[in-house]
């Protein structure tokens, strides 16, 4: 954890020498910010990891975002904005993906992550997950490269759950049970709000300094 405030901090402070910016890994493995909000399962979270990427590298930290590949006619990398990078990994087909079949996917996008990362030999300093699916891959991440892992999930599984229409179908146990082990096992927890913080504290049991 003191990494991950340390890696916080020296953002605060403005930009470093190029040579000891701390690197950061953003997963946004089903969705990217460079889709238009509004299509498919673009939306709020896409213009917030954007804004929150570019702001990161503003401030002078290397900040490399990692999402799905939907179109083969993407470039592997595309920039987008101070500095920060998109990164388009291969796993499944290069299409949308209804997000209930994205989980056997994740051992692929996983590998694309770590092959990247070697193959440019990137150290990252620091993981950060938004949703579920990518809080899987970074948890595998952080554990192969010995980071700090900052989640953050924007809705929540028990949440929808709790708040169900009738006939609506309820969140699968695999998002439930994943919600749960990244939860458990982050450094640090993002909440957009003080309900949201209050959700993960109730209803997942999240440690309240996280």
């Amino acid at each position: 954890m003191g990494t991950c405030r340390g890696t916080i901090e020296r953002a605060a402070n403005g930009p470093p020498a190029a040579d000891d910016a701390p690197r950061i890994a953003v997963v946004s493995l089903h969705t990217s910010p460079l889709d238009q909000p509004g299509s498919g399962d673009s939306g709020g979270m896409n213009v917030f990891i954007r804004a929150a990427a570019e702001r990161l590298s503003a401030g002078g930290l290397h900040v490399d975002v990692f999402t799905r590949t939907r179109d083969e006619r993407r470039p592997e990398v595309e920039e987008l904005g101070n500095g920060s990078r998109l990164i388009n990994v291969q796993a499944g087909p290069s299409a949308p993906v209804p997000k209930d079949e994205l989980p056997r996917f994740l051992p692929e996008f996983l590998g694309g992550v770590l092959r990247r990362a070697r193959a440019e030999g990137s150290d990252y300093d620091l993981v950060h997950t938004h949703y579920w699916l990518s809080g899987w891959v970074g948890r595998s991440a952080r554990e192969i490269w010995g980071v700090p892992l900052v989640a953050s999930f924007h809705t929540l599984g028990k949440v929808k759950n709790y708040s169900l229409s009738r006939g609506e179908r309820p969140e699968p146990p695999d998002r439930l049970s994943g919600e749960e082990l990244v939860i458990a096992d982050a450094d640090r927890l993002v909440a957009a709000t003080p309900v949201e913080a209050a959700q993960l504290v109730g209803l997942y049991r999240a440690e309240p300094d996280r």
